[in-house]
């Protein structure tokens, strides 16, 4: 092969050579530039369940916190909570729910933002704790080329309680045995007071029995009283009569006896 050929085929490849190494260069700076913006992330501040413990077949939501930390505004592009549903024969089922908010959502930089995430739970759901995997996705502002570039996301570990449906049948039947236990004593209350108006009904009986009978006897002792008066009055009479008789005759007995002159 002629040297001048061979000079001109080495150029060519030289070339091509620093050709791909100026791509590679540029695609290095544009990741140099990028990976600063990617590696950032937002922050999620706080991540708290709408109640302490939840119900089988429960429904409640996650309020979550975004803060932006950042030097420049951020943009919520995603928000979700995962929960690993454990259910009672020892499957796992995986479900993500959403925020139920329009996104994005802008956050001003040093400023938070509230979100609500809607959740629900199979009715077969074991009890015991979850852990809801939620993940925010940000985008941050890039002001020197007026566009929105990635940001990477931020994962948080909230906590939810699950009841077991052995301590809801145990305070189930704690409610009933109360309520049946209110419903005694309100029995046993109108009892007593049934009784008690019974006796002081029977003590008023009593009272007037008493009262009566007192009258029968002051009635009979009046009786008995007129009886002997009256008894009395008949022999005194009798025996005024009878005196009177007596009297008249032995009075004519007299006169006859006597002589005359």
């Amino acid at each position: 092969m002629p040297l001048i050929t061979r000079i001109r085929k080495r150029r060519k490849e030289d070339s091509k050579m620093n050709t791909k190494r100026f791509k590679i260069v540029l695609v290095a700076l544009f990741f140099l530039v990028l990976i600063p913006q990617a590696v950032r992330a937002t922050r999620i501040d706080a991540c708290t369940p709408d109640k302490s413990t939840y119900q089988q077949g429960g429904t409640g939501y996650l309020t979550v916190t975004v803060f932006n930390d950042e030097v420049e505004k951020i943009r919520v592009t995603q928000l979700t909570a995962t929960i690993d549903h454990f259910h009672s024969d020892g499957t796992v089922y995986k479900q993500t729910f959403n925020t139920n908010a329009t996104l994005p959502v802008e956050v001003q930089v040093w400023q938070s933002t509230t979100f609500h995430i809607p959740f629900s739970l199979p009715a077969d759901v074991a009890p015991g704790y979850m852990r809801p995997s939620v993940r925010a996705n940000a985008e941050i502002w890039n002001d020197p080329y007026q566009m929105w570039m990635t940001s990477g996301s931020t994962v948080y570990q909230a906590a939810v309680y699950v009841e077991s449906p052995y301590k809801q049948q145990f305070e189930q039947q704690q409610l009933a045995k109360e309520q049946l236990q209110e419903q005694l004593n309100a029995l046993q209350e109108q009892l007593d007071a049934q009784q008690a108006t019974n006796l002081q009904q029977t003590s008023q009986i009593s009272l007037q029995q008493n009262s009566i009978n007192q009258l029968s006897r002051q009635v009979n002792d009046l009786q008995t009283t007129n009886n002997t008066n009256t008894m009395t009055v008949y022999v005194l009479v009798a025996t005024t009569m009878a005196f009177a008789g007596v009297a008249a005759f032995l009075f004519m007995m007299t006169r006859k006896a006597r002589p005359a002159h």
